[in-house]
């Protein structure tokens, strides 16, 4: 009989992932999703939304006992989720309109779009 469960393993890595720490993991990218996402539904509130991002940035007693269960560390969690909202403030602020990730090659003169 093949191996039925390995079917499922979307990336090599995850192989080595507890299934609570899968579990953890799936609870910190769907408050990821709640801060972030515009998308209107009927489960998820403004209020939730909101709360989301409140959870980001003040970092409760909680915030750290799931980043430490999915296996991150909370500040670097913090700083990165910090500045994914700054950066989508600013976007609905209309300051970022074009926002290209910057390289070593763009610093230098060398970056050429690819067409």
């Amino acid at each position: 009989m093949a191996n039925y469960q390995s079917s499922f393993n979307m990336f090599e890595e995850e192989k080595d992932f507890l299934p609570e720490q899968k579990l953890w993991r799936g609870v910190l990218c769907q408050a990821l999703y709640d801060a972030l996402s515009d998308f209107r539904n009927q489960m998820i509130t403004d209020e939730d939304k909101q709360d989301a991002k409140y959870w980001f940035r003040d970092k409760p007693k909680d915030f750290h006992v799931v980043c430490r269960n999915a296996g991150f560390d909370p500040n670097y969690v913090h700083e990165k989720v910090k500045k994914l909202l700054n950066l989508k403030a600013l976007n609905k602020l209309g300051i970022i309109w074009n926002y290209e990730r910057k390289n070593k090659n763009y610093r230098k003169g060398e970056y050429k779009y690819e067409r």
